[in-house]
This record gives structure tokens, sequence and C-alpha cells, in this order.
């Protein structure tokens, strides 16, 4: 579920179907409609299994999603028993809502690449983290791990001084299309960790 204002599942996955996030925000929005209904109507399968919603029609859409309604669409997909895991993909925000929001997932993964200035954003990221997880009993950091991306032993290096779980790293793929570089990563021992 890609929850990003600007992203979209679609780059990876498709399927057939008219329903996308857009459906899915209105349903939220207007609170009468069925939701669970609406969900089921809304998710797409990929032919390799997995079920995704298709991204808004427009990006301004997701910018009318607000953290009690992303709460309420995870307590939803949750309800409903039908998957074997839930995914969300999100822009980070430190805010208390987010960080509602982040408490209903059973594990975090923060993705960086190993450059400098990734490094440096996540090193920050993990000291807010730890002010406010002692200052308003926000536990987060226990369920997060972090996982590299496009990583090369060469140009990039992993983070030190953090108690953070290290799951692994995901090497640069040259050549190939987004959907190639998803098989790829499907088949990688790495995501096994995650869970």
């Amino acid at each position: 579920m890609n929850l990003e204002k600007f992203g979209s599942s679609d780059i990876y996955f498709s399927s057939e179907g008219q329903f996308d996030m857009s459906d899915i925000i209105f349903a939220l929005k207007s609170k009468k409609t069925n939701l669970s209904l609406k969900l089921e109507s809304c998710v797409k399968q990929d032919n390799r299994g997995v079920f995704f919603f298709s991204s808004a029609k427009q990006a301004l859409d997701m910018l009318e999603l607000r953290a009690e309604e992303i709460n309420r669409l995870i307590t939803e997909l949750q309800l409903t028993g039908s998957y074997d895991y839930i995914i969300a993909d999100f822009d980070f925000y430190l805010d208390n809502d987010f960080i509602r929001t982040l408490k209903k997932f059973h594990s975090i993964v923060i993705i960086g690449t190993g450059s400098e200035s990734s490094n440096n954003k996540i090193f920050r990221l993990y000291n807010s983290l730890l002010i406010k997880e002692s200052a308003e009993d926000s536990p987060l950091l226990d369920r997060m791990s972090l996982l590299y991306n496009q990583f090369s032993s060469k140009t990039n290096k992993s983070i030190t001084g953090l108690e953070m779980k290290s799951i692994g790293g995901i090497p640069r793929f040259d050549h190939a299309t987004d959907r190639q570089v998803v098989e790829k990563i499907a088949t990688m021992a790495v995501l096994d960790s995650i869970c």
C-alpha cells in the first residue's frame, strides 16, 4: 500500500480494475460507505499474487488523507484477515499522529542507501526518535530495522553507532526496469528477516 504523497504502486504491479486510492479516500471521508466492502472492490491483485491499490487519480487527493483516516484504513485491512502481511510505504514524519500510525505496525523498516547524506538523515531520525520515546512513551525503535537499497561496498558505508538492527542490503541493479528490480528483490533472503 503506497501512502506516499506522490508515490504509486502501479509502477511495480498491474491488474485490471477501475477503482483506486481516490475512491478509498472518498469512502474514508464520507463515513457513510461500508469501508470493508469498498476496500474489497478497490483492491487489485498482480499476477504474482501481490494485492495492491492503484494510485490516486490526482496526487493532490493524497494530501486529503489524514492520520486518523490512515489509521482507520490500516485497522480495517487488519480486521479482514485476508492478508498475510500489510506493507505500507510512507513519507516519514515525527508528529504525534504519524507516531500513532507507526504503532500499528509489527515491523518498521527504514530504507537508506549508505551514502553520507542518507546515513546522516537516518542518524538524525534515530536521535529524534530516542528523544520522542523518552518524552512521550512512544516505543518504536525496538521494532525498527535498517535496510540498505542500491548499496555498493565501493561507494557506500553502513551506519555505526545506532542500536538498530540492520537486515542487509539490496545491490544496485543496473539496466533493470522497476518491475525487474522488484522481481529480483522478491527472490532475495534479505526480506525474510523483516517478519
